[in-house]
C-alpha cells in the first residue's frame, strides 16, 4: 500500500541581501513509500532534506507540485494527524517532565484525556521511559532526550513517522537500542522516512534509499541493488606502464607514493586473469587486488560527480 507520494515538488527561498533573487531548495523531487518500509534519505548538508520535510508536515508550501499522505493532500489536517515527527534539534521545555511532555504531545495529536493517558504510558513503556518519566527534561542526558523524542513522535500513533538524525549522539547501544525499535516499527507496518549521516545505520535499516543532492533525488535504489551490483567488480593498486588504460578500467585514485588504484567493473568469468596476464607482460608492478564493494558513501559521492558532470 502506498503511503506517501510527492510529484515534482520545487522550492525556492528569497536571498536576505538580494530580495530580487532566490535560492532553490528542491528542483522537482519526486518519490513514494510504501506501508511498512523504511526509506532513507541521503546527502549532503544542504541537499534539501529539511525542507522537504517541512513541506511533508505543512510547515511550507510548496512553489510547485503536489502530494498525498493516504490520499490526503500535503498540509491537509488528517494528513498532519497521520505523521509524527523527530527534528534533527528536538526542542523540549526544559522544567517539564518527561511525563507532562508527553501528555502535551498526545493531547496535540488530537487524543482525549483517557487516550492521552494510555498512549504516554505506552510510549514511556516502549521507550523504556519509565525510570525518567517525572524527571524534567532539563536534566536529561542526550540520549534520554533521544528516546523522548522518539516517544513524543510516535504518541500520537501515527502512521508515517519522519525521523531526521535519529541516532545523533547516541552512544553504540544507544544506536543499536534505537535501529531495533525503528526496525520492529517498520514490522507493525508503519512508514518510516529516515534520514542520517550515520551511512551504516541505514544501510542497516533501510530497506530502500533515496539519494539526493542540491535538491535532486540523484537515485532511489536498494542496499541489496548497490552489492550486487558491485559483486563483479574488482579494485587494482598497481604502477602501470607509461600511457597503459585497462579496457574496463577507470583510476579511482592515486596514494602519496604514486601507486594508482583502479577499479575493474563488470568482470566476466577469465576477464581479470587475461588483464592482468596483459599488465605484468608490459612492466606493470601490482602491490595488491582485491573484490570492490559499493556502500552508501560510494554511491553518493559517484552519483553526485555524475550530477556535476551533467550540470557542467
Amino acid at each position: 500500500m502506498e503511503v506517501l507520494r510527492v510529484d515534482l515538488l520545487k522550492k525556492s527561498y528569497r536571498l536576505p541581501k538580494l530580495r530580487a533573487k532566490k535560492k532553490p531548495a528542491l528542483l522537482g523531487l519526486s518519490l513514494e513509500a510504501r506501508e511498512g518500509e523504511v526509506l532513507g534519505l541521503v546527502g549532503p548538508n544542504g541537499a534539501g532534506k529539511t525542507t522537504f520535510f517541512r513541506i511533508l508536515m505543512g510547515l511550507l508550501r510548496p512553489d510547485e507540485g503536489s502530494g498525498h499522505i493516504l490520499g490526503f493532500p500535503l498540509g491537509h489536517p488528517e494528513a498532519r494527524r497521520q505523521m509524527g515527527f523527530l527534528p534533527e534539534r528536538f526542542f523540549f521545555y526544559p522544567r517539564l517532565t518527561v511525563e507532562e511532555m508527553l501528555n502535551v504531545s498526545a493531547r496535540l495529536s488530537g487524543a482525549s484525556k483517557k487516550e492521552m493517558r494510555f498512549r504516554t504510558q505506552s510510549a514511556m513503556k516502549r521507550l523504556g521511559l519509565d525510570e525518567v518519566f517525572s524527571v524534567q527534561l532539563g536534566s536529561l542526558s542526550k540520549g534520554w532526550l533521544q528516546r523522548v523524542g522518539l516517544a513524543q513522535a510516535l504518541v500520537g500513533e501515527p502512521r508515517l513517522l519522519i525521523l531526521d538524525e535519529p541516532m545523533s549522539g547516541l552512544d553504540p547501544l544507544g544506536r543499536a537500542q534505537v535501529r531495533e525499535f525503528i526496525s520492529e516499527l517498520a514490522a507493525e507496518g508503519r512508514t518510516i522516512l529516515l534520514s542520517s549521516h550515520i551511512l551504516p545505520d541505514v544501510e542497516a535499516l533501510a530497506h530502500r534509499v533515496a539519494l539526493i543532492s542540491k535538491g535532486q533525488i540523484l537515485e532511489i535504489t536498494s542496499m541489496s541493488q548497490i552489492l550486487r551490483e558491485s559483486q563483479d567488480d574488482m579494485e587494482i593498486q598497481l604502477l602501470p606502464p607509461e600511457g597503459y588504460r585497462p579496457g574496463k578500467g577507470r583510476m579511482s585514485g592515486r596514494d602519496t607514493d604514486g601507486w594508482e588504484r583502479w577499479v575493474l567493473e563488470g568482470l566476466q568469468q577469465g576477464e581479470l586473469e587475461m588483464i592482468l596476464s596483459d599488465l605484468l607482460k608490459k612492466g606493470a608492478s601490482i602491490r595488491s587486488i582485491q573484490p570492490r564493494t559499493n556502500n552508501l558513501e560510494s554511491r553518493l559521492l559517484e552519483q553526485m560527480k555524475i550530477q556535476k558532470k551533467r550540470v557542467a
